[in-house]
């Protein structure tokens, strides 16, 4: 192991051998992220996996618990794509073996929660604007038309003022925050840890920064291979975020996301399909299969609002930074962080980590694990050992 070292600030290499060497003790021998598909359809079955929950604004949320339901808690922020609460019921393991209370929940718009981006547009009453000049033309009075112009005018702007409608607005971190905090209220939580992958990192740093009571957050933060900023990922989305205009991203993502929603394979009728291998949970290595019948679950309700299947833009459009109010500076976030990192990822490359460890508040601890020979689908088994053993330590 090699470690470079800054004030308050720390890389660690991890080579392969120490992976294998840490697989090797008892402990971690015991948990793993492996199940068998009859597993994995229990979790599934489970009422704790379906819930759903109202705020106090009314608003629906559908939730998934997994892990040891009297213990720590901790919310799974997942990827891009894997919108679903289900996602959690794959850490179910390490739950059960740290005694953690592992949350997940659908992101708005998603299956079953409700939508939480609006935007207020005013209405202009065009049609009775019209009626009310031709009544002043047609009054004799020049003092009736005063006046009837001085009273319609005050009334056409109370109109105005009072008259909106609700648009769907763009995601909004500040929003988000806000409706993760009323979450963890509702279920009567007073703290707890926050853990993420990829693009999950963006919406837990914004929960760090706009959640009323901070201090519910316990850190430190656990990021998995974090979008920090689309200028930090792989040549293909640095070029799109520079030279592609919105509307065509968003049809392109559109004809993506609907064409991967319906075509989820079937984890029982075809094990090694095309997609399985493309996030590295085949039948090499998932020998059980429990992990694919997960993945294709989650894929399948991930994507879409469940009764009009309209696509969801919220992950792409907040890491592409479409609001510029989702704009984070990483110096003012006030807790520690450890992130992980594969040495061959190829989709979010090792910079992205380096770039968040080099601006994180120097205040605070930064701690970046560099997994040699990883990539973005398969570091996971080779940290989360850490993370929940850490969530133990600082509770």
């Amino acid at each position: 192991m090699k470690t470079l070292d800054t004030p308050n600030k720390k890389i660690i290499i991890d080579s392969e051998q120490q992976d294998k060497n840490n697989l090797s003790t008892p402990t971690s021998q015991k948990v793993r992220l492996e199940m068998t598909m009859e597993k994995a359809e229990e979790l599934l079955s489970r009422p704790e996996s379906n819930r759903t929950i109202q705020l106090p604004n009314g608003q629906k949320v559908c939730i998934t618990e997994s892990g040891d339901p009297n213990g720590i808690p901790a919310i799974m922020m997942s990827g891009m794509g894997m919108h679903s609460r289900k996602y959690v019921l794959l850490l179910n393991n390490y739950g059960v073996k740290y005694k953690v209370r592992i949350i997940g929940f659908d992101r708005p718009s998603i299956d079953g929660s409700d939508p939480i981006y609006f935007k207020k547009t005013s209405r202009k009453p065009k049609k009775q604007i019209k009626k009310k000049s031709m009544s002043l033309q047609n009054t004799n009075s020049k003092n009736n038309i005063e006046n009837l112009n001085s009273s319609e005018v005050n009334k056409e702007k109370e109109e105005k003022d009072s008259s909106y409608k609700l648009k769907k607005g763009q995601v909004d971190l500040k929003v988000y925050a806000e409706w993760v905090e009323a979450i963890i209220d509702t279920l009567g939580i007073q703290r707890l840890h926050l853990m993420s992958l990829c693009i999950g990192g963006l919406y837990v740093l914004g929960c760090v920064k706009y959640f009323k009571q901070p201090e519910k957050i316990v850190g430190p933060l656990y990021l998995i291979a974090p979008w920090a900023k689309a200028q930090k990922c792989v040549t293909s989305v640095r070029f799109v975020d520079k030279c592609i205009p919105i509307p065509v991203i968003r049809f392109a993502m559109t004809c993506y996301y609907k064409l991967i929603g319906y075509m989820v394979p079937n984890a029982k009728k075809s094990p090694n399909a095309l997609m399985f291998r493309l996030i590295h949970v085949d039948e090499k290595t998932d020998p059980l299969g429990g992990r694919r019948l997960l993945f294709s679950k989650i894929l399948k309700s991930g994507f879409f609002l469940n009764e009009t299947k309209q696509i969801i833009h919220d992950d792409w459009e907040l890491g592409f930074c479409v609001n510029s109010n989702n704009k984070l500076d990483f110096s003012i976030i006030n807790k520690d962080v450890i992130i992980y990192h594969g040495t061959k990822d190829k989709l979010i490359p090792v910079k992205s980590s380096k770039y968040l460890i080099d601006k994180w508040n120097p205040n605070f601890k930064a701690e970046l694990h560099l997994k040699k020979g990883k990539n973005h689908s398969n570091i996971k088994g080779s940290c989360l050992n850490d993370i929940f053993k850490s969530i133990v330590e600082h509770s």
